[in-house]
């Protein structure tokens, strides 16, 4: 956990940065933002959910989760998804947002395990300016820079992604670093050398161009090393190991770059290697990541998930490529909270390939306009080596098809599809919808109905209101809440509260909230929720906030403010009942006839204002 030793940020300040900033426009950078009523929703970037629970009030300038309870202001929001402080968050909010700030405040003190994770990555940000100079301008690094300009990468792209080289010589790397006196135990941890069979420390990457792998906020983790000379001893692509700043099942490939990209562009492209993503780049497509060598994984398609619900496959056009996409989009159906479509190339091309052959603008247009639907896919993938010639071969595909529409396909799809394959068989239309029909009846007399992955059976308003409802109060509580929202709102609430002198929060957090709100609007001429947010503990916060997100009715006449301390009250009168009957007790087995008598009275007179009379 981050220690932070800065100078007081002034209240002046931070208003002034509040007042500055959108937190639907901060939220965004995270979470992909959808309307919905009067709020915006979102998966929630806190826990994993498949129904957005997370709400954005734009008006109030807070957020709010339905399902773990979080919630506060824009810069409760940074404390939380950053891991940081107060002030720390305050700095990043105003970073964000281009907001000036004196750098008195900017100065901090971090714990070992953190100053370690940054010493990693300070190593490789080290590692790949030395790797990115050796390939651009020395003459060891001019064959390499022949090779990527051969491939077709410019400059400007070679710049952007910082592509270096590591040269031929062992213990380059090792030497570098003997210079900048890391210790012992970094340079073990940094995945950067590999260890001799004599336990000699050697650079790992030998020889190799290297690709920087970079985390979402664009410092370089790991490398790929692609091998510029062959060897059939060694790998063509070595990758960095995992280490204390590594996951490759947390990390997609050019992410930091594309995840801007894949918000404007409302979609992001599921490439298959690095060439294939600086290709595409470079060709205009921006929006492409790839997986780190692996089928995808939760962590990464979570991260995907915050910022757009459409994926598209854009893998090799060869048959490894085409089963892999396959592969991709099996995994993807269980995940309904996207939409997937394929693009494939022609001529067994990967899209490097093919923008070196067609250019840049023809792979932006077939992008663009040729795209498949995940169904329309595997109907094509299960239609390969088929020979229609052959009767069997030929209805045995009809059954296998329509066995696949009635599994993933809307009913819209369904129709379509089937008359599609009704004219590709040469079949009557009516005679396969009719047999589609009778294939789905018979599913589902056997209990099991058709998936329909890709409808959506909740809107995200209705998520809001059944999400909602999770937590149940107890009546008293709901009162509580109530009469909390409203003198939050209502300044002749607040002054009747106030005006009561024996009245009492029955719960501590709500009474909390209340005395810190007098206190507040004392000392303050903002009296936003907002600004309030920041002068209450983490727990707090979210309880007002989960408050002024409940839909709760407008602010009511004195009557029902009567009503709601009439229900506070009546807790407070049983609690100082069962406190009479344990006296009375007590006083029962010590034989104390005074207290007897006391206790004795109390609770007749307790009962009796609980009876009304």
């Amino acid at each position: 956990m981050v220690v932070i030793m800065l100078a007081r940020i002034p209240e002046t300040v931070i208003e002034d940065i509040r007042s500055q900033v959108n937190i639907v426009d901060v939220i965004s950078q995270y979470v992909q933002l959808k309307k919905s009523g009067k709020n915006l929703f979102g998966l929630c970037p806190f826990h994993e959910e498949k129904t957005p629970s997370f709400s954005v009030a734009e008006d109030k300038q807070i957020f709010h989760c339905f399902s773990c309870g979080r919630g506060g202001n824009v810069f409760k929001f940074i404390m939380d998804i950053e891991n940081l402080s107060f002030p720390e968050a305050v700095i990043k909010v105003a970073q964000m947002n281009q907001i000036s700030i004196d750098p008195q405040y900017l100065n901090t003190q971090v714990s070992p395990q953190e100053q370690g994770h940054q010493t990693l990555k300070q190593m490789h940000q080290d590692a790949q300016a030395l790797f990115h100079h050796i390939l651009v301008n020395t003459q060891t690094g001019q064959q390499a820079l022949k090779y990527l300009h051969d491939r077709g990468m410019t400059d400007e792209t070679i710049n952007t992604f910082g592509i270096g080289y590591a040269p031929a010589k062992a213990d380059l790397l090792t030497l570098f670093f003997k210079e900048k006196h890391y210790d012992a135990q970094a340079l073990l941890d940094s995945g950067l050398f590999a260890t001799t069979n004599n336990g000699q420390k050697i650079d790992r990457f030998v020889d190799r161009v290297m690709f920087p792998i970079k985390d979402q906020g664009g410092a370089t983790i790991a490398f790929s090393g692609r091998a510029l000379t062959k060897d059939p001893n060694m790998p063509k692509y070595l990758n960095s190991p995992e280490t204390p700043i590594f996951n490759k099942r947390r990390v997609l490939f050019n992410y930091d770059l594309a995840k801007h990209e894949i918000r404007e562009a409302h979609s992001a492209i599921l490439l298959e290697g690095f060439m294939d993503v600086i290709s595409a780049y470079q060709a205009g497509v921006k929006n492409g990541v790839a997986s780190m060598g692996t089928s995808l994984t939760d962590d990464q398609l979570y991260a995907l998930k915050r910022t757009t619900d459409h994926l598209i496959i854009c893998y090799d056009g060869d048959e490894p490529g085409v089963n892999a996409a396959n592969r991709a989009v099996d995994m993807l159906q269980n995940q309904s909270q996207f939409s997937v479509g394929i693009v494939v190339l022609p001529d067994d091309q990967d899209p490097d390939e093919f923008i070196k052959h067609h250019g840049a603008a023809a792979f932006r247009k077939i992008i663009s306009n040729t795209e498949q639907t995940a169904l329309g896919f595997k109907l094509r993938y299960l239609r390969r080596n088929i020979n229609l010639q052959n009767e069997k071969a030929k209805f045995d595909y009809l059954d296998k098809a329509l066995y696949l529409l009635k599994s993933i396909g809307t009913p819209t799809q369904q129709s379509t599809y089937a008359k599609q394959l009704a004219q590709e068989l040469q079949l009557d239309p009516d005679a396969v919808l009719t047999q589609l029909a009778e294939v789905k009846l018979k599913e589902n007399q056997h209990g099991q109905q058709p998936k329909a992955k890709y409808q959506k059976t909740k809107t995200q308003a209705s998520a809001q209101i059944l999400s909602a409802g999770i937590t149940k109060f107890s009546r008293v509580e709901q009162a509580e809440r109530l009469l909390l929202y409203y003198l939050l709102h209502d300044e002749a609430t607040c002054r009747e509260l106030v005006g009561h002198e024996t009245f009492n929060f029955v719960h501590t957090p709500y009474q909390t909230i209340f005395e810190l709100w007098l206190t507040f609007t004392t000392n303050h001429d903002n009296h936003s929720i907002s600004a309030f947010i920041d002068q209450l503990p983490a727990e707090l916060q979210n309880v007002v906030a989960e408050i002024e997100m409940s839909q709760l009715p407008s602010i009511p006449d004195s009557f029902v403010i009567n009503d709601l301390l009439e229900v506070i009250a009546r807790q407070d009168i049983h609690q100082q009942l069962q406190d009479a009957q344990a006296a009375l007790k007590i006083a029962n087995e010590t034989g104390n006839f005074d207290e007897e008598l006391h206790w004795t009275n109390e609770i007749i007179r307790l009962s009796r204002y609980l009876k009304g009379a």
